[in-house]
């Protein structure tokens, strides 16, 4: 069987309020207040796409299946924003234009799933593989570029026998775009923060036992 999905969302702010920012170079200093015009437009495109062959058998219900699917989001944005030096109270042409920030991840996976069945015991399992490529290119007013591939492998195991089963499952939590991004958010003054570009994969397992004696 063929998926496939698309969707596109276009927005833009046209309010008429300023809101300020605190602008701070490589050293900490904070070198001007930043008002940043309300009007900016947004882009978002995320496409998704999967084809699945699978082969059952109806007697003994056996079945094997492999599937690839893909998955890719995009996120461009752009504001403008007029910096005012603190000290003499002039726009700072150096820090004042346009600040674009473009998003795009790209997923991939390959999965094989297999399902067994002999003498009221079944079993399944899925091990697929993933590639993941996060990449960001901000404008702050230089230009930013950080890009991240992530590799992982993901298990799923399930048993039944009458009335036990037993289920095994490990997934992977890639880091968004904001948490690899290293540039400073001082947004507030008072909570600044920053992302991890060597950020790994976290990962999760999950372990379910159930047992119904009646």
């Amino acid at each position: 069987s063929l998926d496939l999905e698309s969707n596109v969302n276009y927005t833009k702010n046209r309010g008429d309020g300023f809101r300020n920012y605190s602008l701070t170079d490589q050293y900490g200093t904070n070198l001007t207040n930043i008002s940043l015009e309300s009007e900016s437009p947004n882009l978002n495109i995320g496409n998704r796409g999967g084809l699945r062959y699978g082969i059952t058998n109806t007697i003994t219900n056996n079945s094997v299946s492999v599937e690839l699917s893909a998955t890719q989001g995009y996120q461009r944005s752009k504001e403008y924003k007029i910096a005012i030096n603190q000290a003499t109270n002039e726009i700072d042409e150096a820090y004042s234009g346009d600040y674009t920030r473009n998003n795009n991840i790209l997923s991939a996976s390959l999965s094989l799933a297999r399902g067994w069945n002999n003498k009221g015991i079944s079993f399944r399992t899925n091990v697929s593989y993933e590639k993941t490529t996060v990449k960001n290119d901000e404008r702050i007013p230089t230009e930013v570029f950080n890009q991240k591939d992530l590799n992982d492998i993901n298990i799923q195991v399930g048993l039944m026998f009458r009335n036990f089963s037993f289920s095994l499952n490990s997934q992977s939590q890639i880091p968004n775009v904001e948490q690899l991004s290293s540039i400073l958010n001082n947004t507030n003054p008072l909570s600044l923060s920053a992302g991890n570009p060597n950020l790994k994969n976290s990962r999760v397992y999950t372990a379910n036992l159930y047992f119904n004696n009646r």
